[in-house]
């Protein structure tokens, strides 16, 4: 059995790897959320002013990213779940959104 990035729970197929907040104000927003759950909120060193992790225990946990300057965007979370296989993953979801269209909303 293989174990989640960043975790030490067992992988879990279906479940939640990674949380993401895409924002115009990160760096305040990743400071926020720091002193709202006690965590740090490291830059990045390879983005250190688009992206910030919230670490719990020493390990990123999630990440805050600042929206490009000339996009008009509001805030939002993008999640990232877990598959055992991205392939067939895909070609379910693929044969899901055809068969039921109207889902898509």
């Amino acid at each position: 059995m293989s174990t989640q990035p960043y975790s030490d729970s067992p992988f879990q197929s279906g479940t939640p790897g990674w949380f993401e907040l895409e924002t115009p104000p990160a760096k305040a927003t990743a400071e926020f959320y720091g002193a709202l759950l006690q965590v740090e909120v490291p830059a990045m060193p390879e983005m250190p002013d688009a992206y910030w992790t919230l670490n719990a225990g020493g390990e990123p946990r999630a990440g805050i990213w600042q929206s490009p300057a000339d996009v008009e965007t509001m805030a939002r979370w993008n999640p990232y779940i877990l598959v055992e296989d991205c392939d067939a993953a895909a070609a379910k979801a693929v044969a899901l959104m055809k068969a039921n269209p109207q889902n898509l909303t």
